[in-house]
């Protein structure tokens, strides 16, 4: 049985949350799929980042809903992310992710 303080380390996950670029943003969550063992197929890429919603305004939130394979192989899991445009802040965007 798992323990609260297990159960909110699982959660915990090592990226960087506030970004200069939207690109910046993207990359991070590219990186942190790998560091998690998983891929995001391209085609999956093409169609949530590069012609999906686009760069937030300030103020703005987009959403990202990517299925996740594993060795090549179809998962259950998915990448949820929140990439929020600030203003008038040095760093302009906020990311949020979790895999499930």
């Amino acid at each position: 049985m798992n323990t609260f303080k297990q159960m909110l380390n699982e959660g915990k996950r090592d990226y960087e949350i506030y970004h200069k670029s939207y690109t910046s943003a993207v990359d991070e969550m590219l990186a942190f799929v790998k560091k998690n063992g998983y891929e995001i197929p391209e085609d999956e890429i093409y169609h949530g980042i590069t012609t999906g919603p686009g760069r937030p305004s300030a103020g703005r939130t987009t959403r990202h809903s990517l299925k996740l394979t594993k060795n090549g192989k179809e998962t259950r899991k998915s990448l949820h992310s929140q990439v929020y445009g600030m203003d008038g802040r040095k760093e302009s965007y906020e990311l949020n992710q979790y895999i499930s």
